[in-house]
């Protein structure tokens, strides 16, 4: 686990999700996935206005998933009456309107100026001071405080040391291990050059286009394994599939992969993507169909866009509901190329637009 990285950015990390994250526990686990989710995916000691990004969409996707279900904490009966000033504070703080406290948060954080925190909300700097100021005149009126140093002493006492200390111990097992690399060669193919890396005997990752080796090592390292080196020996059975497949010998690849780090939603479409057979072709709107999401079909796409593993789990197959050729991360060109090889040529128009 890279520990300076998690000191430098838990000490706002932390009291972000700590205080929009009723349940401790769950805000514990968000800052656990921020890490992670951010380390695999090679944003090691990201830009501020990144990380922040990350922290908002994570947030947003943490109330997605809780919308339904409204935490509601557990009464500490004669307890309350005795709690400290902090724990009063943050009583009130709970029963704040939530766009004001993530106004609030992130105009608060040493992240960003103010003028990009407000982009970042797609407000104007003018309203995220005045939601700010709202929030601590409330805080101040409902608590008998001055707003000077109330949120400050919330702040500081919203992400405990014992909470930082065992989510380091956390990290530290679930984190890359830093003895783990990634073996990765290449081919040549009538689409361009095609890489493929190989973590603990699955193939984890395959890019497509010619990009140099520099380029692809910027794709595996640190997201996939902290290190990367050239195995052709390792790959060469893969490499091998790969050949044959673009010779028009092999119709299925037999050789482990493994997803690594995607989300429920784009395994679940990805699963689905793996099993369109060679020479068929399907829509995103067949595919939102299957897996149980039907007016996901735009959301379809945008996981098929993060494919990482690309003719193994054959994007290429998925058309527009109207036959049109739309999105690949090799290009059209090369969607077009390789539907040509399963027996479609010239079948499919392209279309810049259209994804139902």
């Amino acid at each position: 686990m890279p520990d300076k990285d998690f000191d430098d950015r838990s000490t706002w990390v932390g009291p972000f999700f700590f205080l929009l994250v009723h349940d401790p526990l769950d805000a514990e686990d968000l800052i656990h996935e921020f890490f992670l989710r951010s380390w695999s995916g090679g944003k090691r000691g990201a830009n501020r206005t990144e990380s922040l990004q990350s922290a908002i969409r994570l947030l947003r996707l943490y109330r997605e998933r809780a919308r339904k279900v409204r935490y509601k904490p557990i009464s500490g009966g004669k307890r309350d009456a005795r709690r400290g000033t902090a724990a009063q504070i943050l009583e009130v703080w709970n029963n704040l309107p939530e766009i004001e406290k993530l106004a609030h948060v992130v105009f608060s954080l040493p992240v960003m100026g103010s003028e990009k925190m407000a982009t970042l909300l797609k407000i104007t700097p003018g309203t995220l001071r005045k939601r700010s100021n709202r929030l601590l005149k409330r805080l101040s009126e409902q608590t008998g405080r001055p707003p000077e140093g109330v949120f400050e002493k919330l702040f500081r006492n919203s992400f405990p040391a014992a909470v930082r200390n065992r989510l380091r111990r956390r990290l530290k097992k679930d984190g890359p291990e830093p003895d783990r690399t990634a073996g990765y060669s290449s081919t040549d193919s009538p689409i361009g050059r095609i890489w493929a890396a190989m973590v603990d005997g699955a193939v984890v990752r395959i890019g497509i286009g010619n990009r140099s080796e520099r380029e692809w090592l910027s794709c595996l390292v640190p997201r996939f394994a902290p290190k990367g080196i050239s195995d052709p020996g390792r790959l060469q059975p893969v490499m091998r599939e790969l050949d044959q497949y673009f010779a028009g010998n092999r119709k299925q690849f037999t050789f482990p992969y493994r997803l690594i780090d995607a989300s429920p939603f784009q395994s679940d479409v990805l699963a689905a993507c793996a099993e369109i057979p060679f020479g068929s072709v399907r829509s995103y709107g067949d595919l939102a169909e299957k897996i149980g999401r039907p007016r996901a079909t735009r959301a379809v796409g945008g996981a098929l866009g993060g494919n990482p593993l690309p003719l193994v789990i054959p994007c290429h197959r998925v058309l527009s509901s109207r036959g049109r050729l739309h999105g690949f991360s090799g290009g059209l060109e090369s969607k077009e190329k390789l539907l040509a090889l399963e027996g479609h040529a010239g079948l499919f128009p392209a279309s810049g637009t259209d994804r139902r």
